[in-house]
């Protein structure tokens, strides 16, 4: 059950991983409509004595994992974090699709410092509000230069992955929310990264800002460890154990945090300038800086907020089959990872046309209903064949028994039974034969009108050993102008007369609202 499951999407099976520069992190989770469970994760530093060949050792690793660990391979995200990547929430009357796209290309590009015909950009609806009695709608916005997504790719091409999407940090983060409690409130998100710290303010589970700033684990990390004048071995121990707890520690860190604290109060500030908007209730903590000991306390002691570290596991299943001692130290850190692992739809900073769409669930049963058709009248063809192909030995049994008969009986009204009995059989070749070819060209050309979004459940002629002509259809559709279309196209069929729509009637197919149908015939001699 759970592979046909798998097989119609009703449960995805999703990777999410990222590529640092001292670390990489995998995740795998699958995901069913009620729930979600962790079932593998993975972590390895890359040794600094490696810089150099860094990228040979990132290969090597995602090659040894996926064929070791068997990764699923269907749907791959990875994450794109780069100082490259640009991001912008902005808000549009309610339109169509087509009209939506013009609108968010046009005004983008006066968003963004690169023009978009050079990068790699992608959009998603936040949610819709009513401002001053119009329907509007906030849209998250992101683009990358295409030479930064070319260097990604190339390193997943020699590693033999094809990435499902390449998503964003906000977009993780929003993904994450739902499952660690994050979704009801108004509450800021701040995740450390390498390079960059991003802060987003959701608002009940929509993404309401979001913002990077230039400061990451790395430079706070050197500056620190400067200041603190250890070798790094010693300041990752102070760093881990300690913390704000260390004089020391907390002294070299904090000749960092006042520019860090700044862009904190001035994202809050300028949040707050916008309609209906005020200061975030809560702060979450997120990535490796943010396991520090005190620090917490440390922040909301100068931003004057309850502060939280980031739970992604809290409502998640774990597989009990994991190994969960190995990657114990890294799981703090993996909640962007983990909306990675739980991603839906969304940010996909791939070109398009590496994009791979996704069959739904109504699709892949149109899919097995199609087979389940044709199977069935192939079936039905040989089964017709083989009745065929016993009429004539039957028939040629009978030649050779009268040829055998005739010098020897003189019974001449025996002899002419038998020759009549011969003719009827003859006659009734001719008719399965005539029939079968018929049958088959019939249900071929009414396959062929059926319309794209309907399939045929059952054809059926009435009586057809008396040599009754009534034709009948039963199919199913998902707009009831398919099943007009049918009636009238099989009203020009030259050999189909008085074609009749005998009733229709609303099922759930699925997800989905589809319409039964049946529809009659007369076939013409």
């Amino acid at each position: 059950m759970t592979l046909f499951a798998e097989y119609l999407g009703l449960v995805k099976t999703t990777v999410g991983f990222e590529i640092r520069n001292d670390v990489i992190k995998v995740i795998e989770i699958k995901k069913s409509k009620t729930s979600a469970t962790v079932t593998k994760v993975e972590c390895v530093d890359i040794p600094v004595e490696v810089k150099e060949d860094r990228d040979v050792f990132v290969i090597d690793f995602l090659r040894s994992l996926w064929k070791e660990k068997r990764f699923s391979k269907n749907r791959v995200i990875s994450l794109i974090d780069s100082p490259a990547v640009e991001t912008v929430i902005l808000r549009f009357p309610v339109m169509p699709d087509k009209e939506l796209q013009s609108a968010i290309a046009i005004k983008a590009e006066a968003s963004f410092s690169l023009p978009l015909e050079d990068c790699n950009w992608d959009y998603m609806v936040l949610g819709e509000m009513v401002e001053r009695n119009i329907r509007k709608i906030d849209v998250l916005i992101a683009s990358i230069p295409r030479e930064k997504i070319k260097e990604h790719l190339n390193i997943l091409k020699k590693a033999g992955i094809k990435p499902f999407a390449l998503t964003i940090v906000p977009l993780s983060i929003l993904d994450s929310s739902r499952y660690s409690g994050l979704n009801k409130g108004r509450i800021a998100v701040i995740n450390f990264s390498e390079r960059l710290t991003n802060i987003s303010i959701l608002e009940d589970g929509i993404l309401q800002f979001t913002r990077d700033i230039p400061l990451g684990d790395e430079q706070l990390n050197n500056v620190t460890q400067k200041t603190m004048g250890m070798d790094t071995a010693q300041y990752v121990r102070i760093r881990d154990e300690e913390g704000m707890n260390s004089t020391q520690f907390k002294d070299a860190l904090e000749a960092s945090m006042p520019c860090l604290l700044a862009e904190i109060s001035k994202s809050f500030d300028y949040y707050r300038t916008r309609p209906e908007k005020s200061n975030p209730d809560k702060v979450v903590l997120s990535g490796k800086t943010a396991t520090i000991p005190g620090l917490k306390e440390y922040l909301a002691s100068h931003i004057n907020k309850e502060v939280t570290i980031a739970d992604p596991f809290c409502n998640l299943k774990m597989d009990p089959h994991m190994d969960l001692a190995k990657v114990s130290d890294y799981l703090p850190h993996l909640n962007i990872n983990v909306g990675m692992g739980l991603y839906e739809k969304g940010i996909n900073l791939l070109s398009p046309g590496l994009r791979r769409k996704e069959v739904t669930p109504t699709q892949k049963l149109i899919q097995i209903a199609g087979f389940i058709i044709t199977l069935t009248l192939i079936i039905w063809s040989i089964v017709r064949s083989l009745e065929i192909r016993n009429l004539k030995e039957e028939i040629a049994v009978n030649r050779a028994g009268i040829s055998q008969m005739d010098p020897i009986v003189g019974n001449i009204n025996e002899a002419k039974a038998k020759k009549d009995k011969m003719r009827n059989a003859e006659e009734g070749l001719k008719h399965l034969v005539e029939n079968r070819i018929r049958w088959s060209d019939i249900m071929e050309s009414i396959n062929r009108l059926m319309p794209s979004k309907s399939w045929l459940d059952s054809i059926a002629f009435t009586g057809a050993e008396a040599g009754a002509r009534t034709l009948i259809i039963d199919g199913l559709t998902f707009a009831a102008s398919d099943a007009t279309e049918l009636l009238l196209r099989l009203g020009k069929v030259p050999y189909i007369d008085k074609v009749e729509l005998n009733y229709t009637q609303i099922e759930t197919l699925g997800d989905r609202k589809a319409i039964r149908f049946r529809i009659t015939g007369y076939l013409k001699r």
